[in-house]
This record gives structure tokens, C-alpha cells and sequence, in this order.
């Protein structure tokens, strides 16, 4: 309670009666949950009640975007797949990290040995070294030989509620011993009669040790700290989802107002988003064009992460703050990876419904085509497609265009050879050549009309897609601070190397006019720093697996070497004669320095290097030209100095000094 006070947060301490049931403090819980003034939950373990209570139950309950404790079973799960950032580190855990960290002790391949494996403790801790790529032992009261097993590591972690258990002579020279026990003994020189102890025997550990926390005052107030820390980015995190709340955005129909769209241009789907008519492009096909810029990436980690960012946020700056005509085009997410979801929802207007039922509907025609071709004759096909009504048959008006196709011009269904019935009742498909091909002008053309296959004779077979005759049109929506932009297209599926439309592009094109600009997704993304750490030699990064430290942490060598890639990548900007700017988005301060002085060192034909922080478009107002200081002092400085020095001199950097 002292701690959040002395830094700004706001601390309430519910104190219940030892006579408090269950489903008393469920609903307590369930209350404080709902509650979006507040940021955190902590429960104080053990549950002190003289009635039985599930403290799993209990912790699980804890809403997980509230759980500072890091101790429901999803934070937990996150961490034991690797998860380090998307839910709450434990408290004890992560400040013991902070702690080895500190003494400068390389963790990966190096020996870690955890004693006791609490929930709280023992277990998380294992699980951080472990994903921070030490080789870890977790010993506990079952382990034989456990000062033999102690005295090989060299990063020791005890929390096993023994007071002064682990002795001096049992630890390896030099190790880092963190001591996570408080026991209280007794004490007859203390007024209290009694004083704390932690699990490790501190005055002769302390001789074999490198480091070594004391108790009291060593993991506690790292607990501590670390608590704040989780409520600051629960409180950060509650914070951008307020933001988008809060915005109340304009009526669609203002927005196409104001772009220049009337209401024979757009088709309502609800207040906030529209299909734009495609025809608009031929009415407008002689109106000038504005300026088209392509937000690409470098040559991506597989998370593909960043470009979306930078499209919407370069289209805020320029459209809200600069006040120009502005568009930014995205591609529909894709559906692996996020479900569905990115910074809006993929159902929008329903195009990927009508895909998806085109799809099926489509799959399950071929399906059936092929089972009835093969166990039915040529004739009894024939009679099943063109039955006879009264006695007669007649042809339909898409039958008579399929024999036009084949080349057979005749309308009487009694006429046709045995050769010729064969060719009209038979696809003939062979199942070897089924494929999706996809294009626009066939789809615009023919309201979807796609070629799915080939006949063993190689005659291509296609279906009519009518159910994607609206998914054409793309949607208009608004970004947050009102500026318009286009979602269509994309991969429609599972992977995102798909484009925005060239449509939407066209569209906006002509919306925004001779001196506006046009933002457009192209190609597959990167965040740019963590690309260039990957390029630059850095851990594997495999989608849905953990994201290696590496890539969470500063590294500046990492991304030194990188920079051959991206600089391939500028050099052939320039060849073809486009204009380059290089958005990078790092949290590291040290990282930001080398990226500015590496681009600065590139022949661009005009140097844009900005900070991208996604707090909106106010911080990318100033994207230009500009010259920078010679930072590579600083960089070096930063090879060289000392701990404290290179503090200062960060925090002076940071000020202008």
C-alpha cells in the first residue's frame, strides 16, 4: 500500500472477516472485476477463513487482465508455452530475473538450480530461466544428493520455507544466489525475541557467492516492484481499450459526404460502414490521381508484425494533423493466425461469408458432379440434366450456353450425337487438377465465374459464384481520429503475403485528389528492428511458439548486422527510382540511435527517420527531412562505458543535453 501511494497509484486494501465464505468472496471478486476503475487484483494467500476455500478457484477467478499476481492458471499457461508478454509475469518470479539480470551473469547455457516448486515461486521461476535459455534443475524435498546437485549451479534460486538450509559449502564459487525464503526464528538479543532468516545460511553463502540477496530487503522489495510494474501495464493496457471506446465515430454517411461520395455511391451496412460502388471508377476515370505510397516492410520475421501500424498512423498524421487529403487502404486480416481479428473484426460486410458459403457451395457441386460421372452412363446423366416435361425436352438458357462453349450449335435436345451427349452431361474432372484460380477481370466480368479444374482433356470447367457479387465493392470505415479508409481484399484465407485491393487503391486515388496521398499495404510486413535482429543472426522465430528473449530485450549487435538487408532493400528503392522513408519502431533507446545513424548513412533520396509510437497521428507530424546529430559518439560510448556512465549519458540523450 506504502509503494503505490509514494508512485501515483491508487490503493484499496479490502479487508474481510476469517468467518468469509466461497461464494462470498466469488461475488467480492466477481464485483471488484466489473469494475473498470480498477487496474489490478491481488489476493492475499493463504486464505485466511475458518471456512473451506478453493484458492485455486479463488486465483482463477481474478479477472487475467487484472491478475498483477500472475497467478490464475491462463498468465500461468502463458508462461509455461513461453509467453512472456501478452499476460502477467508472477511478482516473486520476475523480480528475481530482474535481479540476475542485474548482476550481469550471462542466463543462457548456463546452469540454473531452483529449490521448492510452489506455484508462486518455484515452478514460474524454473519456467523464466528456462525461456531465458538457462539449463534448469528444479530440486525440491525428494532430491537426493541435493548439495551435490546445488554445488554445479551457477544461478541458485530457494524458496523452500527452511530457514538457513542451504549452506555456504554447498554452492559453486562465484554463482548468483537469489534467497526467496522468510522464516522467522528465535532470538533473544531482538526486542521481538525473534528475527528473519531466508532459506540460504547468508554469512556462509555470502563467502562463496558473486552475489547474493540478504533477508530481509533483498526479493521482497523486488516483489514489490515488480507488482507496481504489472499494475502500470495493466492500467497501460486497460488505457488504449478506453481510447477506443471512447471515440464516438461520425455517421458514414458524413464521411462519404466529406470525400466526396454521394448516396448513390455507397450502400449502408449499419452507421458506421459502407460498400463503395465499383462503377465509381468509370465515371471518375479521367479525374487526376493522387500520390501513392506504398507502406512495405524489409524482409519480415514470420509474425509479419508492423505495417498496419504505420498505414493507419501515417494516414492520422497526414489527414487529422496536417490536413490534407488523405486515404489509407488495408487488406481484410487474415484468418489464421488472428481468427479473424485484427483492429477490427473480419465479418464486417460480410465478404468473407459470401466467400466462404461460395467456397462450400462450390466444393460441394464438385463433389457431387464427380460422384454421379462415375456410376452413372453418359445417357442416364443426359436424362437427368435435360428431363422430359410433358414428353418434350427443352434446353435452358445456361445449358444452351455451355453447348455454344463446346462448339455445338443446336437447340433441340434429340438432336445431339452420342459423342456430343457425352460432352455436355460430363465435367470429366480430373480430381488431380482442382485449384482456386482467381482473377479480376474474370470476376468482374461474369459475377465470379471462376475456372476450379480441368477435364482429363484439359477443357476447363468453371461454376458461376453469385453469392461474391457484392464482396467486390470495398468497405469504407474511419480510423479514430476520423480519417477514411478502405478494407478490402486481402488473402481472404490463412496467410497474410495477399495485397490491399488495387481497386480500393484506384478508388482512393481519385477520391483524395491531385495533392492528396494514398497509404496502401503492400506485401508482407515487419516490425523493422525485430527483423533486422533476425536478419542480423538472432534466434528462430516460429509462429505460435514463444518469442525468443532475444527479440523482447535490447540487443544491439543483433540489429547492427541486420542492416545488410534492409540496406539491399533501400538500394533497390533507389534503383527503381522511389522515393524511400524508414519507419522503425523499437521501445529501446539505444536500438532507435543505430537505426537513425544507419539510414543516415543511405543514399535515400530524402531521409525520413521518426519514432513510431502508437499513440496516434500527432507523433508522426513531423515526417520530412531532417538533419540529425553524428550519433555514432554515442553508440560507441555505449560499447565502452561503464554501468553508470551509460545511464547518465542515456538520460542526457533522452533530455537534449
Amino acid at each position: 500500500m506504502k509503494a503505490a501511494e509514494e508512485i501515483g497509484i491508487k490503493a484499496t486494501h479490502t479487508i474481510l472477516p476469517s468467518s468469509t465464505t466461497q461464494a462470498e468472496l466469488l461475488r467480492i471478486l466477481n464485483k471488484i472485476n466489473l469494475d473498470p476503475s480498477v487496474h489490478g487484483i491481488i489476493v492475499q494467500m493463504p486464505l485466511d477463513s475458518v471456512n473451506m476455500i478453493d484458492s485455486t478457484l479463488i486465483t482463477d477467478s481474478v479477472n487475467p487482465s487484472k491478475d498483477v499476481d500472475g497467478l490464475n492458471t491462463i498468465n500461468q499457461g502463458k508462461l509455461a508455452v513461453g509467453d512472456l508478454a501478452s499476460g502477467f509475469l508472477p511478482c516473486t518470479p520476475n523480480g528475481c530475473m530482474e535481479l540476475i539480470k542485474r548482476t550481469g551473469i550471462k542466463i543462457e547455457g548456463n546452469q540454473a538450480v531452483v529449490i521448492g516448486r510452489s506455484k508462486i515461486v518455484g515452478t514460474p521461476a524454473a519456467e523464466l530461466l528456462k525461456w531465458h535459455n538457462a539449463t534448469v534443475t528444479v530440486c525440491h524435498s525428494k532430491t537426493k544428493n541435493l548439495p551435490e546437485v546445488v554445488s554445479g549451479a551457477d544461478i541458485l534460486i530457494v524458496g523452500i520455507g527452511q530457514p538457513n538450509m542451504v549452506k555456504g559449502d554447498w554452492i559453486k564459487q562465484g554463482a548468483v544466489v537469489i534467497d526467496c525464503g522468510i522464516n522467522s526464528i528465535p532470538d533473544p538479543t531482538k526486542a521481538s525475541g525473534s528475527r528473519l532468516v531466508g532459506d540460504v545460511d547468508f554469512e556462509t553463502a555470502k563467502i562463496k557467492s558473486s552475489w547474493i540477496t540478504p533477508v530481509p530487503g533483498g526479493v521482497g522489495p523486488m516483489t514489490v516492484a515488480m507488482l507496481m510494474k504489472n499494475t502500470v501495464i495493466a492500467a497501460q493496457k486497460a488505457a488504449d481499450i478506453d481510447i477506443a471506446r471512447s471515440q464516438t465515430p461520425k455517421n458514414v454517411m458524413e464521411l462519404a459526404e466529406e470525400i466526396g461520395l454521394s448516396m448513390s455511391d455507397v450502400e449502408l451496412y449499419g452507421s458506421t460502414k459502407a460498400k463503395v460502388n465499383i462503377n465509381i471508377l468509370e465515371r471518375w476515370a479521367e479525374k487526376p490521381l493522387g500520390k501513392y505510397v506504398i507502406v512495405c516492410g524489409i524482409t519480415p520475421t514470420p509474425l509479419g508484425e508492423g505495417k498496419s501500424t504505420t498505414t493507419i498512423g501515417l494516414s492520422q498524421a497526414i489527414g487529422a494533423h496536417l490536413k490534407k487529403n488523405v486515404f489509407a487502404c488495408w487488406r481484410q486480416p487474415s484468418q489464421g493466425p488472428t481468427f479473424g481479428i485484427k483492429e477490427f473484426n473480419l465479418h464486417l460486410t460480410g465478404d468473407i461469408h459470401a466467400i466462404t458459403a461460395a467456397n462450400n457451395l462450390l466444393a460441394a457441386q464438385i463433389e457431387a458432379r464427380m460422384f454421379h460421372e462415375a456410376t452413372q452412363s453418359d445417357k442416364a446423366l443426359y436424362a437427368r440434366l435435360v428431363p422430359k416435361d410433358k414428353g418434350t425436352r427443352k434446353f435452358s438458357a445456361i445449358q444452351v450456353r455451355r453447348l455454344t462453349k463446346l462448339g455445338i450449335n443446336k437447340t433441340d435436345p434429340d438432336s445431339l450425337t452420342n459423342e456430343e451427349i457425352h460432352n455436355f452431361a460430363r465435367l470429366d474432372i480430373d480430381p488431380t487438377t482442382i485449384t482456386w484460380q482467381r482473377g479480376y477481370a474474370d470476376f468482374r466480368s461474369r459475377l465470379g465465374q471462376k475456372v476450379v479444374a480441368s477435364s482429363k482433356q484439359g477443357v476447363p470447367i468453371t461454376v458461376m459464384m453469385v453469392l461474391m457479387k457484392d464482396a467486390i465493392h470495398p468497405t469504407l470505415m474511419q480510423t479514430l481520429e476520423g480519417t477514411p479508409f478502405f478494407v478490402h481484399a486481402g488473402p481472404f484465407a490463412h496467410i497474410a503475403h495477399g495485397n490491399s485491393s488495387i481497386i480500393a487503391d484506384q478508388i482512393a486515388l481519385r477520391l483524395v485528389g491531385r495533392e492528396g496521398f494514398v497509404f496502401t499495404e503492400a506485401g508482407f510486413g515487419a516490425d523493422i528492428v525485430r527483423a533486422l535482429k533476425m536478419h542480423g543472426g538472432g534466434p528462430q522465430v516460429v509462429p505460435v511458439n514463444p518469442i525468443p528473449a532475444a527479440y523482447l530485450e535490447p540487443n544491439c549487435a543483433l540489429v547492427e548486422t541486420g542492416f545488410s538487408n534492409l540496406k539491399k532493400h533501400i538500394h533497390a528503392t533507389n534503383d527503381a527510382e522511389v522515393q524511400s522513408s524508414v519507419f522503425g519502431t523499437t521501445k529501446f533507446h539505444w536500438e532507435k540511435a543505430i537505426l537513425r545513424r544507419w539510414v543516415l548513412s543511405f543514399d535515400l533520396k530524402e531521409q525520413s527517420v521518426v519514432e513510431l509510437v502508437m499513440v496516434g497521428g500527432r507523433e508522426l507530424r513531423s515526417v520530412g527531412p531532417r538533419k540529425e546529430k553524428d550519433l555514432s559518439p554515442y553508440v560507441e560510448r555505449r560499447a565502452r562505458g561503464t554501468r553508470r556512465e551509460v545511464v547518465l549519458e542515456d538520460l542526457k540523450d533522452r533530455a537534449g543535453v
